[in-house]
């Protein structure tokens, strides 16, 4: 077991993500078994809890590298109004930290993070008005309107926005996002841009 988390750690150490997420899993299992074994006993069961505090605090190591790695990629530039996505962190490409990350469980923590800072840099601003969506390659930001924008132009942003997304980030990543962000952009789409009288069904967008 010892030998098992040292690999781990030697894995982390030379940028082996899914090598040392494999070796994670199969620490985990070992782990298991050694509880399982060693449960009678007041020597076993102490052999057994200083292996688990071991396995967690690698855990926590191996968590903070690849949120790391997600920070790499996913950039939010509050200040600046944008949202760059990298294809991926250093030699480790983004599918691989994504799948990291639902092992982990800590995916729905990043998206509220990256939803928040998205909120602030692009989507608020873009509902406010004056200003127009702006894609250039893995870059998302916003520019000035050079004219009134009507509901037309609204929700050409909105599908630029959602088609940026859906393109640039995996499917685990963007659909929580999206399932955040949609609501809002459909509420001001139907109460600000759409006439009364005319249907809201969005599903087209």
């Amino acid at each position: 077991m010892t030998g098992l988390l040292d690999t781990v750690r030697d894995r982390i150490g030379e940028g082996d993500l899914v090598g040392a997420l494999g070796k994670l899993g199969e620490s985990r299992g070992v782990l298991a078994e050694v509880g399982h074994a060693e449960s009678d006993g007041v020597q076993g069961a102490r052999c057994f809890g200083l292996l688990e505090r071991r396995w967690s605090a690698l855990r926590r190591e191996f968590g903070e590298w690849v949120m790391g790695l997600w920070r790499r990629i996913v950039v939010v530039d509050e200040e600046m109004g944008v949202l760059v996505v990298e294809g991926e962190a250093g030699d480790v490409p983004f599918e691989e930290v994504v799948r990291a990350m639902d092992e982990l469980d800590v995916v729905d923590t990043a998206m509220g993070r990256v939803h928040k800072s998205l909120d602030t840099a692009v989507v608020g601003p873009l509902l406010k008005g004056g200003k127009r969506v702006r894609v250039e390659t893995g870059r998302l930001g916003l520019v000035d309107a050079s004219k009134p924008m009507d509901a037309a132009d609204f929700i050409d942003d909105v599908k630029t926005m959602l088609t940026f997304m859906v393109v640039s980030l995996p499917g685990p990543i963007s659909t929580p996002l999206l399932e955040r962000i949609l609501p809002v952009l459909m509420l001001q789409v139907v109460s600000e841009w759409l006439d009364p009288c005319m249907p809201t069904n969005l599903e087209s967008l």
